[in-house]
């Protein structure tokens, strides 16, 4: 392995637009086939482009100061976001805690995600 960091590509509105193609694409088969999923579809693409955009400024600035604890803090409460969002809203929340926390499934995810962020960060972090 070298030291030498390759050339990152930096994306730009373009490629966001060539990617909505795509979009538009689905959009036109769903209209054609009569499917009626034309506007979840347009609307879950610009969702999901807003979301993108404040999550890169939210990990540039982490990134940015160059500090593990911040790193590893992110990585933290986007793994514990996304298991309470995979959660149904019917569910009852009575014991929660234990059926979502102390789940051995959740523990090896913890695990794994821990590792990959270790294992990562010696990437981000070198000089």
């Amino acid at each position: 392995m070298s030291d030498v960091r390759e050339p990152t590509t930096q994306l730009g509105w373009g490629h966001i637009a060539l990617g909505f193609t795509f979009i538009l694409f689905d959009v036109g088969v769903s209209a054609y086939f009569r499917l009626g999923i034309e506007r979840g579809l347009l609307t879950a693409a610009i969702r999901c482009v807003i979301q993108l955009a404040i999550m890169a400024v939210l990990l540039h600035g982490v990134f940015s100061a160059e500090n593990p604890w911040a790193v590893a803090g992110i990585a933290l409460l986007l793994n514990l976001l996304g298991t309470l969002e995979i959660v149904p809203s019917d569910v009852d929340w009575d014991g929660w805690f234990d059926d979502t926390y102390l789940n051995p499934w959740f523990a090896l995810c913890n695990v794994k995600s821990a590792l990959l962020v270790t294992y990562s960060l010696q990437w981000v972090f070198k000089p």
